[in-house]
C-alpha cells in the first residue's frame, strides 16, 4: 500500500520528479493573459478546468484524481493527515500545489501525444476499458453521483494517462544519451574538515595550523580514523560522493585521488579539508548514478519538447473551476483509487 500510495505510479513520478520545475514555469507562463491575469477562456463551460490549445479537461476528470489522492493518503495515514502542518502551511496546501502541477503536466502531455500522432493499440484500448470499468465499479454510488462520472469518463482517465506515458517514451527515444564512465563515477571518501565560517583572519589561521598538524600526523603514519577523531568537525565516517555532490574545488581534488590516497590540505571558502579516497570507483553506486543521470537527460529532453508544445498550444486555467476541486472536504467516501487500479493493470509495463 505505501509503495502504491506514495510512489503512486510511473507516470506520476515521471511528470512530477522529472518535469516539475519546467512544467510549473510553462504552466505559470500559460496562465498569464496579455493583461497578466489568469482567466477562464471565453466561451467555455464552468465544468472545464483547463485548456491546452483547443483541448479541454473536464473538472470531473481532475476531481477523480483528487479523490484518488484523498483515498491513498487517508488509507496510509488516516484522515488526520489533513491537519498536519508542512512547509509553513497545511499538508493539503502542499498536496494541492503538487496536484495542480501534476494534472497540468499529465493533460498537456496527453495533448502533445495526440498532436504527435501517438495513439493506443487495440490491446491497450482493451485494457483501458477493463481498468476504467474496475475503477468505476470500485467507486461508491455517492462518489459517482458527486463526481458526475460515467464509466466512459473512467476509461478516459486511463487512456490519457497511457498517452502521457507513451509520448514520454516517444520523445525520449530520440534523445542522445552519451555519458563517459568518469562522468558517472562514484567514489567513497573520508574527510577531515575544519570549518571557517564567520571566522576572522586570525581564526582562519588557527584552523589552517590545525589542518597542517593533522596532515603531518597522517604523513607520519597515523591512521586516518584516529586523526579525524581528533581534528575533524564533521566526524570520520565514510561517505559516497559524485562530482555533483561536491563543490568544483572539492571534486577536482577528491576525484584525482587513487584508492587509499590522502590529499593535501584543500582550501575552501568556508573550510579546510583533507580527503582520503577509500574507493576510487564504487561500481554499484556508479551504476545507479549512471541510471539517474540518464533519466535526468531524458527528462530534460522531454521538458524541452513539452515547453515547445505549450508555446504553440497555450495552457490556460479556469481559476473558478480550480476553486471547486475538493480533497480533504470532499463529501463522498472516496472509495477507490485510480492509482491502485493503474498499477494493477499497467504497472508491469
Amino acid at each position: 500500500m505505501a509503495r502504491r500510495g506514495l510512489t503512486i505510479l510511473l507516470v506520476l513520478c515521471l511528470l512530477l520528479t522529472g518535469c516539475t520545475q519546467s512544467g510549473a514555469e510553462a504552466t505559470a507562463a500559460a496562465e498569464q493573459t496579455e493583461a497578466g491575469q489568469a482567466q477562464t477562456p471565453s466561451g467555455e463551460q464552468a465544468d472545464v478546468l483547463l485548456t491546452v490549445g483547443e483541448e479541454t479537461l473536464p473538472l470531473k476528470i481532475a476531481q477523480a484524481f483528487a479523490v484518488s489522492q484523498k483515498h491513498q493518503y487517508e488509507s496510509a495515514f488516516g484522515s488526520s493527515i489533513w491537519q498536519v502542518a508542512y512547509l509553513g502551511g497545511s499538508f493539503e496546501d502542499y498536496l494541492r500545489d503538487g496536484f495542480r502541477t501534476h494534472i497540468a503536466l499529465y493533460f498537456a502531455s496527453a495533448c502533445m501525444a495526440k498532436v504527435r500522432g501517438v495513439s493506443l493499440g487495440s490491446d491497450e484500448e482493451k485494457t483501458v476499458r477493463e481498468a476504467g470499468k474496475a475503477f468505476y465499479d470500485a467507486l461508491d454510488e455517492k462518489d459517482r453521483e458527486l463526481l458526475g462520472l460515467t464509466q466512459q469518463d473512467a476509461e478516459e482517465l486511463f487512456r490519457m494517462y497511457l498517452l502521457a506515458k507513451k509520448v514520454y517514451k516517444d520523445v525520449t527515444g530520440s534523445v542522445e544519451l552519451e555519458l563517459s564512465e568518469d562522468e558517472t563515477r562514484m567514489i567513497r571518501l573520508q574527510e577531515i574538515r575544519l570549518r571557517t565560517d564567520d571566522l576572522d583572519s586570525a581564526g582562519k589561521d588557527q584552523k589552517l595550523t590545525l589542518a597542517a598538524e593533522a596532515l603531518t600526523q597522517l604523513e607520519a603514519g597515523e591512521s586516518f580514523d584516529a586523526v579525524a577523531e581528533k581534528y575533524s568537525e564533521t566526524g570520520s565516517g565514510v561517505y559516497t560522493a559524485s562530482r555533483e555532490s561536491l563543490s568544483s574545488a572539492e571534486a577536482r581534488v577528491a576525484f584525482a585521488l587513487a584508492t587509499d590516497e590522502v590529499s593535501p590540505v584543500v582550501t575552501l571558502p568556508n573550510a579546510y579539508v583533507i580527503f582520503k579516497c577509500v574507493d576510487s570507483f564504487d561500481k554499484q553506486a556508479s551504476a545507479l548514478h549512471r541510471m539517474e543521470l540518464l533519466q535526468q537527460m531524458e527528462d530534460t529532453g522531454f521538458k524541452e519538447q513539452l515547453n515547445l508544445f505549450l508555446n504553440d498550444h497555450p495552457l490556460r486555467w479556469s481559476e473558478a473551476a480550480w476553486a471547486k476541486i475538493r480533497i480533504s472536504d470532499y463529501a463522498g467516501p472516496a472509495a477507490a483509487s485510480l492509482y491502485a487500479v493503474y498499477e494493477e493493470y499497467f504497472g508491469e509495463e
